[in-house]
């Protein structure tokens, strides 16, 4: 793989609930992310709260087949 920048290791801090959707500074709210998956999660995501994105997924992406997942996930 091509060159690798070291700040996409970097490990930053990205709030579940985004401050500019009243999440809070809190540790529950924050989770420790490399750098280049934080870039990459609001490219993909923007300011979505995890509800909202497993919502777009279900009911967009995957065509409401909420069945499919409930599945695999209780597979696990």
């Amino acid at each position: 793989m091509g060159n690798r920048n070291p700040k996409d290791y970097l490990i930053t801090r990205h709030h579940i609930i985004p401050k500019s959707r009243d999440g809070s500074s809190r540790l529950e709210n924050i989770a420790g992310v490399p750098d280049r998956d934080h870039r990459n999660y609001h490219n993909l995501f923007n300011n979505k709260t995890p509800e909202e994105i497993v919502d777009y997924l279900v009911n967009d992406y995957w065509n409401g087949k909420w069945e499919y997942v409930e599945n695999v996930y209780n597979k696990r």
